[in-house]
């Protein structure tokens, strides 16, 4: 193990995690070197069982968790905030006014979205519970896989199912780190909790790779096998890049990134490995077969799939906690590839966005990610939404705000905002619910991921407000259909959806304990805007959206709590 892992770690607890090594040790399965960082990522090695011990006591040692822990007591002694709705003017348009009007500006393919969905058709969506291929009416695999669609060992999977047309049905399960525990129904097939895990034909697989190997042999004969033929070139280039052990490509990589992003020692050392395998990686896609843009050539395999989810999160990653920007065009072919995998229907599905990796990451490790110097402008445009950035190379220059790199193919600002609008209308009775956790009481034990409270109780006194105000931000998106959002940027005149927001606001603040119901919804609205998950709930241009809309309803609601803060002063 690396320096990365212990640095932050007292030699008592040293000592009890040794201690606690030795004893798991007995219990825990043989990890081949292909896995040997069993504790590092969810998916192969993560997902639970007793191989997990000593990566969960790591975790749970780490400063940032104890700051957590000791926030969740606080809240607890405090309990639920104080909010008083009596004075409140509804002044929003109905959900079912909402639905109708959403129904009059989407466009045939829009309104077809979920009735796709229950069918299995359509494009991939990680919303979609199964998917039907070829003429079949039932599903051929059942695919376990992460609630929050973000494994990327899940996502390799998931990719090749959808690459080979093999129906499939998806069955959703929490990772560890999110403080849900796994169904005994799942733990009785897969005892150590693994993500992900298949079954085809009454067979268990569950590791990734033999996963996708599986699915290969079980695809459509109308599409391209994933693994080259033995015996070939690409045969022979599959080998040296994936699958040799430590000495493959896609492992040493990995292991370098890991380094660089988690070790505090000697930084720049670290950046100059990495960099070193990136260029290596350049190197292989310059001199890939028939001129790439894959790595084997013109058609996608299986090296793709293993490379892509991994290198998404290392572009991410290194962008919010390193400044260090991947996508600056100084690779040429691994920005080529790049935009040959987001053509495909199958990566567009599993992609995510930077805000929501630079989130996920970090709890799925055995040590907090180490910020350097220089990673605030990147890491101010992922967490907030700046009015415009000179990064990458598919700015959205007619937005007002940052959108990322890599989403040319749904930078539609009107499709986005009916896209985010038509997620929250579906499903605003949980939405409200969820928002209103914010205003209510934590739950013990504190999940590992800060973002995650399963425990958590809402506040049934926040939820008429919180309600009130999601109403007026999709009704927002919704009249803001073509250009950009009414609350997406604070140097546009505010039209008549912002004075009635201002008008709710107003008169959320007039009451008893205004000043307090105010900032509790304000609570309540930035609680949701930092957990809408890439692609878990929609994509990252909607999304974008979705959260711009959340921040003007929450900087309006603050504003208030200000102006009355002075006035009563």
């Amino acid at each position: 193990m690396c320096d990365r892992s212990l640095t932050f770690l007292s030699p008592v607890a040293i000592g009890l995690l040794l201690l606690v090594a030795s004893v798991s040790a007995f219990h825990v399965q043989r990890t081949t070197t292909r896995h040997a960082t069993a504790l590092l990522v969810d998916g192969q090695n993560m997902a639970g069982g007793a191989r997990h011990l000593v990566g969960d006591i790591i975790r749970s040692l780490q400063p940032s968790y104890l700051r957590q822990v000791k926030e969740t007591i606080e809240k607890r002694g405090r309990g639920s905030l104080i909010v008083d709705t009596s004075s409140m003017v509804d002044n929003a348009p109905s959900w079912e006014e909402l639905r109708q009007r959403l129904f009059q500006v989407q466009t045939p393919s829009e309104r077809k979205f979920r009735v796709d969905l229950e069918r299995g058709a359509g494009d991939p969506s990680a919303l979609a519970n199964k998917r039907l291929f070829g003429g079949d009416t039932q599903p051929r695999v059942t695919f376990y896989r992460d609630s929050a669609a973000w494994c990327p060992y899940c996502a390799k999977v998931w990719m090749a199912l959808e690459e080979r047309r093999v129906s499939y049905e998806v069955v959703k399960i929490d990772m560890r780190c999110y403080g849900k525990n796994k169904p005994t129904e799942f733990l009785k097939m897969q005892p150590n909790g693994n993500l992900p895990c298949v079954v085809i034909e009454g067979r268990v697989i569950s590791e990734s790779d033999e996963i996708v190997d599986a699915v290969d042999q079980v695809g459509s004969s109308q599409t391209p096998r994933l693994r080259p033929r033995g015996g070939t070139p690409q045969a022979e280039l599959f080998r040296e890049l994936c699958d040799n052990g430590r000495n493959s490509l896609e492992r040493r990589l990995y292991s370098r990134w890991m380094w660089w992003l988690t070790g505090v020692r000697r930084p720049a050392e670290y950046k100059d490995l990495f960099e070193e395998h990136l260029d290596e990686v350049e190197e292989a896609l310059v001199a890939a077969p028939n001129g790439g843009p894959f790595f084997l050539g013109k058609e996608l395999s299986e090296v793709d799939i293993r490379f892509g989810p991994f290198i998404e999160r290392q572009i991410a990653s290194l962008a919010y906690f390193k400044g260090y920007n991947i996508r600056d065009g100084s690779r040429p072919c691994l920005q080529r590839w790049l935009r040959a995998m987001e053509s495909r229907a199958s990566y567009r599905a599993t992609k995510s966005d930077w805000y929501t990796h630079s989130q996920a990451l970090p709890p799925q490790l055995s040590a907090d990610c180490a910020p350097e110097s220089g990673h605030e402008e990147l890491q101010g445009l992922i967490d907030d939404l700046p009015v415009h950035s000179a990064v990458g190379d598919s700015i959205e220059q007619n937005n007002s705000f940052w959108i990322e790199p890599g989403w040319d193919w749904c930078s539609d600002p009107a499709a986005a905002k009916r896209e985010a609008a038509e997620r929250v209308i579906h499903n605003h009775a949980d939405i409200v619910r969820f928002a209103s956790r914010a205003a209510g009481v934590p739950g013990l034990p504190a999940s590992a991921a800060p973002l995650a409270d399963p425990r958590a109780t809402p506040s049934k006194a926040a939820e008429p407000a919180v309600d009130l105000l999601l109403r007026h931000t999709v009704n927002s998106l919704l009249a803001s259909s073509g250009r950009i959002g009414i609350f997406s940027s604070m140097s546009q005149q505010p039209g008549s959806s912002a004075r009635d927001v201002d008008a709710a606001v107003a008169s959320l603040a007039s009451g008893p304990s205004g000043i307090e119901s105010a900032q509790a919804v304000a609570d309540c609205l930035d609680y949701l805007r930092a957990r809408v998950g890439v692609p878990r709930d929609m994509t990252h241009t909607a999304a974008q959206q979705l959260r711009a809309e959340l921040k003007g309803v929450s900087v309006r609601l603050r504003s208030a709590v200000g102006m009355k803060e002075k006035i009563s002063a």
